[in-house]
């Protein structure tokens, strides 16, 4: 955070999430062909070490996926750990040097997916594309009846704001003065106010709240908005070529439905 003569300034922020594959590994070449493996909106971060990890979890993206280098014995356990306990569930790919059964099994053990790095390198991205797809569609899924969830309840303004940065981009209660730009005491007002309109009495119920939510059907339209914002963001579009500036706000995204405009998600 940004401080001049102790005012606190809020950050400058862009247009769409900051959608995030995060890529446990310290091998350049990995980074590089998972880059080329995923979608456009879809952006991979290499984490090398303990330090980058900890910026990684704590910049306000939105998880979607772990590939998780196996070469990287001594330290890929802790890593994992961390980013459970924060983003639980996410679907890891397992990169394996040689296809011996001690190395299967201990992918096996971390990982649902694997691919091996002895294969055609076509024939990894296509293996890589089609987990990093998955992964994007499942969190857009997920980002989608979220924000389906506040239309529901009518949140706009600061407290969407708010609720958007707790409930989607998993920024933890600390870090919430950081992220959102403004005073401590200023989140403590946003928090009772969201906590007063989804009907709890404390913060840390919300994530109980949404995980007990009935399934809705997917609107493709609010899908299609999250990734395309997210991807312009990236300054790519969906053809893997550079996009026009987009001139919303990450939280202009999850503005509320109006029935007398379209939406854009």
């Amino acid at each position: 955070m940004s401080h001049r003569s102790g005012i606190r300034l809020r950050p400058v922020r862009r247009a769409g999430l900051d959608l995030v594959a995060l890529a446990l590994t310290s091998d350049d070449a990995t980074l590089e062909e998972l880059a080329r493996a995923a979608p456009p909106a879809l952006r991979v971060e290499g984490v090398p070490d303990r330090e980058a990890l900890a910026d990684a979890l704590g910049a306000g993206a939105v998880l979607c996926a772990v590939v998780a280098d196996m070469d990287m014995v001594r330290t890929l356990g802790e890593h994992l750990a961390q980013v459970g306990e924060r983003w639980g569930g996410l679907p890891v790919l397992a990169v394996v040097r040689a296809a011996s059964p001690d190395a299967l099994a201990r992918a096996a053990d971390v990982a649902s997916h694997r691919v091996l790095r002895n294969d055609p390198v076509l024939t990894r991205e296509r293996i890589e594309h089609r987990f990093l797809r998955g992964a994007l569609d499942a969190r857009l899924a997920a980002v989608a009846r979220v924000l389906a969830y506040a239309d529901a309840r009518r949140l706009d303004g600061a407290t969407r704001e708010t609720f958007v940065a707790y409930a989607i981009e998993q920024t933890r209660r600390d870090e919430l003065a950081d992220r959102l730009g403004v005073e401590e005491r200023s989140v403590e007002k946003r928090i009772r106010r969201l906590c007063e309109a989804l009907g709890v009495s404390r913060l840390a119920d919300v994530g109980q709240l949404l995980a007990g939510l009935p399934p809705v059907p997917p609107d493709p339209e609010r899908l299609r908005a999250i990734e395309d914002l997210a991807a312009a963001r990236r300054g790519i579009d969906g053809a893997g070529k550079p996009a026009p500036r987009a001139p919303r706000s990450p939280h202009d995204l999850a503005a509320p439905r109006r029935p007398s405009s379209r939406s854009t998600g």
